[in-house]
C-alpha cells in the first residue's frame, strides 16, 4: 500500500473541520448598497493581506475565512447586543470546532458607518492596501462575553495585530472607550 492509499479519505465537511481558519466571523448589519459592501470586503481583504505580509505571516493568507453572516431578516440594523447573541449561538452550535482562537472570542459587526468609512479612507486616490494609521476605516469588534461589550477598531490594525492580542492577552488589550477607535 502506498502513502496515498494509506491516507484516510475525508469528506469536504471533515476537511473543513480539520483545517484551521483564520479570521473573524462578520455580521453584516446594513444592506443599503451592494457595490459599497463589495468594496468594503475587497478593502478588508487587501488590508489583512498587507498586514500579514508586513508581519512576515503571509503563510496565513490562504487560511483567511470571514464567514459572513448576512441574513437580512435577522441582521438589518442589528446592534452589538443582537450580534453578540447571534455570535454566541453560532459558537455554541459547534458548526466549527472551537480551537480557542480569537475567531471564537470576538466577531466583527459591519454597519453602515463601517462600510462608509472605507470610502472616506479611499477618497483622494488612496490604495486599498495603504496602511490607515489613523483608523479612519474601522469595524466593530464584538466580544463573546457580555461584560466586555464591543469596540471600534481600525481595519489596518485588525489582523494580525488585534487577532493575536485578543487570542493571547485578552479583550482588554484592544478595547477602548465607546467614542474612540482602537489602534493597538
Amino acid at each position: 500500500m502506498d502513502a496515498q492509499q494509506a491516507r484516510p479519505a475525508y469528506s469536504e465537511e471533515s476537511r473543513e473541520r480539520l483545517e484551521p481558519r483564520y479570521g473573524f466571523i462578520i455580521y453584516r448589519t446594513d444592506y443599503r448598497d451592494e457595490a459599497k459592501w463589495d468594496r468594503f470586503i475587497s478593502y478588508l481583504n487587501a488590508q489583512v493581506r498587507a498586514g500579514l505580509e508586513l508581519a512576515g505571516q503571509s503563510n496565513l493568507i490562504p487560511l483567511i475565512d470571514w464567514k459572513v453572516q448576512s441574513v437580512k431578516s435577522d441582521l438589518d440594523e442589528a446592534g452589538p447586543e443582537e450580534v453578540q447573541e447571534l455570535f454566541n449561538a453560532w459558537v455554541e452550535s459547534s458548526e466549527e470546532r472551537d480551537d480557542g482562537s480569537a475567531r471564537f472570542m470576538a466577531c466583527i459587526m459591519a454597519d453602515w458607518s463601517c462600510v462608509e468609512s472605507v470610502g472616506v479612507f479611499l477618497k483622494n486616490g488612496r490604495k486599498e492596501d495603504e496602511f490607515d494609521h489613523l483608523g479612519i476605516s474601522f469595524v466593530y469588534l464584538v466580544s463573546r462575553k457580555e461584560e466586555e461589550g464591543y469596540t471600534a477598531i481600525g481595519m489596518s490594525y485588525l489582523m494580525p495585530r488585534a487577532f493575536a492580542l485578543i487570542e493571547n492577552l485578552g479583550w482588554e488589550d484592544v478595547a477602548v472607550p465607546e467614542a474612540e477607535t482602537a489602534l493597538p
